[in-house]
């Protein structure tokens, strides 16, 4: 960054203290001589939960793109979090690891990734992973925390941000704070709704996908010697919208989330996880669940659609303004992209500030937007292993869905039996590498490969799984 390209960068306000926030204010202290963050919830020392992420409570995890990415950011912050509890899927394989639709694998675990990296996780609860993530922002010299506030307006001088104002929650003192750059990190309900109409400026165009679940969380305590895998994912078989989660978090802690993919009421009590649980999960896992000690409530959320706000389609937007993390798009939370796209988000940034401030907005946007478009279809092509098509759907759309779930019963009967096909599928499922692989001829003629051969498990679990298509 040479110096003309920064010198009346003085100081920019994050709005939000959540891992969107946190890491925009990473990004912006390298740049801006100030960073303010404001965020309405009181910051506790420690990693409590907080009233201002209400999905806190649930199962959370950066995917292993993610995890590399946050070292990058804060140096040697993984072997910090090892050293607190955090527990570390680092094999190099997923011997501890497992993926299930009913009682049958979904992937290879018996052999090595080519790559380690391919999927290393850090595992820990959210409140856990934003402390670890907020005590290294708060070690930055130029970074300053104004918590305990409320955003009242914008400050505004010719169609430009120039500021905001905040107010004290607890006495309504209010604090002008002026700044070049405002970053909107508020998650679901975004601020810059607000600030557009004020600005008179029109609000962003909206894309959703349906994406309709309900899950219920218990954070547990299990002993270190159970024997348990790290982490565990649970997909009803075929024909039943269920599914969930196990992960061993930090110290002796695990989290179970189980959910329902049709909006049902989800279970309210331990007792009701546990027979929600004897559905489809493996006998053996619910009795370890059984004898494990909950902590605290059984805490659910709602949730019925992914939503992308198109700021990247907005002819005219405000200078001296900025939107990230979930206030740009939230995505279907039981994926586990939001945080890893945050990040991914915060380096965009980062790279935008570097070319300059001219056209800041519009590149950034657009820049973020091709990421988040990705994400975006491979989702979209990922739901029908999940769900069928939609009842009221065009014959077209139900053709295509079929085809989908056809191709993704294709690819998991190959992929247990082939540890380099599983290796491709987690390494686009986990963000380190293009859709595209999965399009390549030579992937798609190795899984055609398997599919000529016999595997007796696998082609009765696809049998299954092509019933669920309809084909």
């Amino acid at each position: 960054m040479t110096p003309d390209k920064r010198e009346h960068r003085d100081h920019a306000v994050v709005l939000g203290a959540g891992m969107a926030g946190l890491l925009a204010a990473r990004v912006l202290s390298e740049t801006y001589r100030s960073v303010t963050v404001v965020e309405r919830d009181e910051l506790k020392a420690g990693s409590s939960p907080r009233s201002g992420v209400p999905q806190g409570q649930h199962i959370h995890m950066l995917m292993s793109s993610g995890t590399q990415g946050l070292e990058r950011l804060f140096p040697g912050i993984l072997d910090e979090m090892q050293a607190d509890g955090a527990t570390v899927c680092d094999e190099g394989d997923l011997s501890r690891v497992r993926m299930l639709i009913g009682p049958h694998e979904m992937f290879n675990r018996s052999e090595k990734f080519d790559d380690p990296e391919t999927f290393r996780l850090y595992l820990a609860t959210r409140p856990f992973l934003e402390s670890q993530v907020r005590q290294r922002v708060q070690r930055i010299a130029n970074v300053k925390f104004l918590d305990g506030h409320d955003v009242i307006e914008p400050m505004t001088a010719e169609h430009r941000v120039t500021g905001v104002r905040v107010a004290r929650r607890s006495t309504g003192l209010v604090t002008t704070l002026i700044s070049d750059l405002v970053v909107d990190a508020t998650g679901r309900t975004p601020r810059t709704q607000t600030f557009l109409g004020r600005l008179g400026f029109a609000r962003p165009t909206e894309t959703r996908m349906t994406s309709p679940v309900t899950y219920a969380s218990q954070l547990l305590h299990i002993s270190d010697d159970t024997p348990m895998d790290k982490l565990t994912f649970l997909n009803a078989a075929p024909g039943h919208p269920y599914g969930g989660a196990i992960a061993r978090c930090e110290n002796g802690t695990v989290m179970l989330t189980l959910g329902k993919f049709n909006l049902d009421e989800p279970p309210t009590t331990f007792a009701e996880m546990i027979s929600f649980a004897e559905q489809f999960v493996p006998g053996e896992l619910v009795e370890t669940l059984r004898s494990a000690v909950p902590i605290g409530d059984v805490h659910t959320f709602w949730y019925r659609d992914a939503v992308w706000r198109r700021y990247d389609q907005m002819e005219q937007f405000p200078e001296g303004l900025l939107v990230i993390g979930d206030a740009i798009c939230s995505l279907d939370p039981i994926r586990g992209q939001g945080m890893t796209m945050a990040l991914l988000e915060a380096v965009t940034l980062r790279d935008c500030l570097f070319e300059g401030d001219t056209g800041l907005a519009r590149r950034y946007f657009h820049a973020v937007g091709r990421r988040i478009d990705t994400v975006w279809q491979q989702n979209r092509m990922a739901a029908p292993l999940y769900t069928t098509a939609p009842a009221d759907a065009p014959f077209t759309q139900r053709v295509l869905w079929k085809s989908m779930a056809w191709w993704s019963a294709k690819m998991l009967i190959a992929a247990r039996n082939d540890i380099r096909i599983t290796e491709t599928i987690l390494r686009v499922s986990n963000l380190h590498d293009s859709p595209s692989q999965m399009r390549r001829p030579t992937f798609v003629l190795r899984v055609l490969r398997h599919c000529w051969r016999r595997h007796d498990a696998p082609v009765q679990l696809a049998r299954r799984e092509l019933a669920l298509s309809g084909t």
